[in-house]
Parts: structure tokens; sequence; C-alpha cells
């Protein structure tokens, strides 16, 4: 044989390894009597809930009637004195003398005009 040339072996195959069945972890279930206090607080987070959004409704709804019962009687608090405040506005309007302010301001011009 060659020195030169080493020869080398071939390696074997590698063999499969057997296969072996997946192992199954046993799900372990929840007692029942947790399963039922489960639901329990389901149902009494339920009723809380629907307690709280029919108090809330009945609140809101006195508080609206409330209201609505105040209102009448502040219009006819403000209904009221209305025709005095009229009766003034119209003495200060006819007090006014609009054509007497206005004939004193053009009387110049009215000079000037006539002058021509």
């Amino acid at each position: 044989m060659d020195s030169n040339n080493p020869t080398v072996a071939p390696n074997p195959a590698p063999q499969p390894s057997p296969q072996q069945p997946p192992t199954q972890t046993p799900v372990a279930a929840p007692p029942a009597g947790d399963s039922k206090k489960m639901v329990l607080w389901l149902i009494v987070g339920f009723v809380v809930v629907i307690a709280l959004v029919a108090g809330i409704y009945f609140l809101m709804s006195s508080r609206q009637q409330a209201a609505t019962e105040e209102q009448p009687a502040a219009i006819t608090q403000i209904q009221t004195p209305m025709p005095a405040v009229e009766e003034n506005l119209e003495e200060d309007l006819n007090s006014i003398s609009v054509e007497t302010a206005l004939d004193s301001e053009f009387s110049s011009v009215d000079q000037d005009l006539q002058g021509l």
C-alpha cells in the first residue's frame, strides 16, 4: 500500500434509533367544587353589575324629574317683571327727541345751501 494515499475507513451508516411513542401527560381535571364556585361568582358578579346599572338609571331619572319640576317656577318669575321693563323702555324711547337734535345739527348746512 502506498503511504501517500492513506485510506480512510468509511463511517458506518447511522442506525435509526427505535422510535418511542410520545408520552402523554395526564391533564388534571379541576375538582367539581371549584367549577361550581366559579359559576356562582359569575352569577353574583352579573347581579352586582345589573344592580349598579339600575341604580345609576334611577338616580339620573330622579334628578331629571326634579329639574323639570323646578323649571316652570323659574319661568313664571322671569315672565312677571317683563311688562314693567317694557313700560320703562317705551317711556325712555318717547323722551328722546330725535327731530330737534337733527335740525340743530343741520341748520348751518341749510343756511349754506340757501345762500347758493
